[in-house]
């Protein structure tokens, strides 16, 4: 984890660049999602609990992500991670609006290409998430929308030194965001700002939040749900029915 003094210096904008917008942006939220297989998705968790523990709970962190995230002032696009899933996925989860598969490659190439295929849809606003922050408030997502009327990119910085959310307003960017990075390494977001930096884009970050990747995640956010706005989620509901959860130390 950095330590929190340095987020402080970052917090601000930085080399802003006002745009004009003539008309109301359009703006899409790409949720990036697994098909919660057994053995195939929150395998951290899983180390600390079980398998079918991690994927019960996964399911519904999707269920919340997915509800929760429909609020938003933008369209909400899942990119699911398996190819050939999107049926089940939608029946699974009974959503019936577009979803689109991943592509290939290491966890940049997919964001790239998550992104280029929503530019090209012709959307102004593109944000990624991934759906291990399910309690993430939906001001957030509204707040980076807003933060792309005057930055090329916005930026969630996550406990961890990577992010749990980035957009983009110029697609001029995705070379510089995705490339050269060293992807699940505490490097991520300090390497993602310098080469914002040398290109000369501006950007904004929002405030710090924390995935749900191990056992600790996962009974911190059951312990501030209240706080939070979480209490009546899938996620808690699941918690609080579950006595294995109460088992795990």
């Amino acid at each position: 984890m950095l330590p929190h003094t340095h987020y402080l210096s970052l917090s601000m904008p930085n080399n802003i660049r006002p745009k004009v917008k003539t008309v109301k942006a359009k703006s899409a939220l790409v949720l990036f999602v697994k098909y919660p297989k057994k053995g195939r998705v929150k395998t951290r968790l899983a180390l600390e609990t079980d398998d079918d523990f991690a994927t019960e709970i996964y399911a519904c962190f999707i269920k919340d992500s997915l509800s929760r995230f429909q609020n938003i002032k933008g369209d909400l696009i899942p990119f699911i991670s398996e190819k050939n899933k999107i049926s089940l996925f939608q029946k699974k989860f009974d959503f019936t609006k577009k979803c689109y598969d991943q592509s290939s490659g290491h966890l940049g190439i997919r964001m790239k290409h998550a992104m280029k295929v929503m530019f090209n849809d012709k959307y102004d606003h593109v944000v990624i998430i991934g759906s291990d922050c399910p309690d993430l408030p939906v001001s957030y997502i509204n707040n980076a929308f807003s933060r792309l009327l005057k930055n090329d990119v916005v930026i969630g910085p996550a406990t961890d030194g990577g992010y749990y959310l980035i957009g983009s307003s110029n697609p001029k960017t995705l070379n510089i965001l995705f490339t050269n990075i060293d992807w699940s390494t505490d490097k991520v977001l300090l390497q993602t700002i310098d080469r914002i930096n040398s290109e000369g884009f501006s950007y904004y970050l929002l405030n710090e939040w924390c995935d749900i990747d191990a056992l600790e995640n996962l009974k911190f956010c059951y312990k501030n749900a209240g706080k939070r706005k979480f209490s009546h989620s899938h996620t808690i509901h699941y918690l609080k029915n579950n006595q294995k959860f109460k088992s795990y130390k």
